[in-house]
């Protein structure tokens, strides 16, 4: 399979990009002070006229702005896709986020974080992960949710990191991931503790929520079901691409943000995915329970955004891991859903003000 240059959303291929440097400090009082009128007027755009903003001031820039390109990957040679946004704005603190998705994520839909954090200096980095949004499929039906090993996973973000966000030569490496995302980067953290100067989890997967199934006996369900030869099979109760009802999500409370993700799902099908295969919940859940005992080998400055609430993930693990790690500070929306950087502005906003402050200081 051959990526095609030029694809909608409109992307341009561009590999090389020159930045401005402006003084460090300078840079962090100019952060501060803009996080500071943050948290008064709240984000770029706002549930109010939330359609029309998007289509009119993020979706513009963000396709204007993204570069994108990809990466060989060193496990099975799959293409990885990936976008920068160099910021050469004179309020560019010469700083990066590396935005990583969840589990069924574009990076496309993280496009109003990116706009946001452009206002306040950053250049931002985004992957699609092996198997979904722009990235090569594994399989032949491009639906199921698969993954050869978790650990592919975090080496492709490691490769990502060296070899393309380090071609950067930015002062300062940030990473700002979610859901299986954040466990991903909360993995390669533990593999190379320097490789970002702070990190931003928000509800890190640090064990899937398995519904009806407990925890031990889904992941040993799911070894019966590969050794039979299942593993590329959905697991129970997955199934196929669907666009889903507002009423019934586990994501978000907020239905501007909701739709949003439903029309980038429908304008774009090649970014669709539909449920998790056996090998994938085997590889995940395997790798979670493995990775409890490392917890506390986390050193990185860790800012962790979680809800009590979450249905997709288990908070109690959450907490574990950010009293295990050597240096994580937890923030609770026990309002919020999953996805905390797409809900109602009231906790957007909050979420967002934590993530500047954390990052300036």
């Amino acid at each position: 399979m051959n990526p095609e240059a030029g694809k909608e959303p409109g992307y341009s291929i561009i590999f090389i990009i020159k930045g401005e440097l402006i003084l460090k400090l300078l840079s962090i009082a100019l952060i501060a002070v803009m996080s500071s009128l943050l948290s008064i007027r709240g984000a770029a755009i706002s549930d109010d006229n939330y359609q029309e903003d998007w289509a009119n001031k993020v979706n513009p820039f963000f396709l204007k702005h993204i570069q994108t390109n990809y990466f060989y990957s060193k496990h099975s040679d799959l293409y990885i896709f990936y976008g920068l946004i160099q910021n050469t704005t004179a309020n560019s603190n010469h700083r990066v986020v590396v935005i990583v998705p969840g589990r069924k994520e574009p990076f496309y839909k993280y496009s109003e974080l990116a706009y946001d954090l452009y206002q306040y200096g950053y250049s931002i980095a985004l992957i699609d992960h092996r198997g979904q949004g722009g990235s090569e499929r594994i399989l032949n039906d491009p639906e199921k949710g698969y993954v050869e090993d978790f650990d592919y996973y975090v080496d492709d973000l490691e490769q990502f990191v060296d070899s393309i966000v380090g071609e950067l030569s930015m002062d300062k490496t940030y990473l700002l991931a979610q859901s299986m995302g954040a466990s991903i980067g909360a993995m390669l953290m533990e593999k190379r503790p320097d490789i970002f100067n702070k990190a931003v989890l928000s509800s890190p997967m640090m064990m899937p929520n398995t519904g009806k199934y407990p925890a031990p006996i889904a992941v040993s369900l799911m070894a019966v079901l590969k050794l039979v030869g299942k593993a590329e099979e959905y697991a129970p109760g997955e199934s196929g691409y669907a666009v889903s009802e507002f009423a019934d999500n586990t994501l978000t409370s907020s239905k501007e943000r909701f739709d949003m993700k439903n029309d980038v799902f429908e304008s774009y099908p090649e970014f669709q995915l539909g449920g998790v295969t056996v090998n994938w919940l085997y590889s995940v859940m395997s790798k979670s329970y493995g990775f409890i005992s490392k917890y506390k080998k986390v050193t990185t400055p860790i800012l962790m955004l979680y809800s009590n609430n979450d249905k997709v993930v288990m908070p109690k693990y959450e907490e574990k891991f950010c009293d295990k790690a050597k240096a994580c500070e937890p923030v609770l929306f026990s309002q919020s859903k999953h996805e905390i950087f797409m809900e109602v502005d009231e906790i957007r906003d909050n979420a967002l003000n934590e993530t500047l402050k954390f990052l300036a200081e």
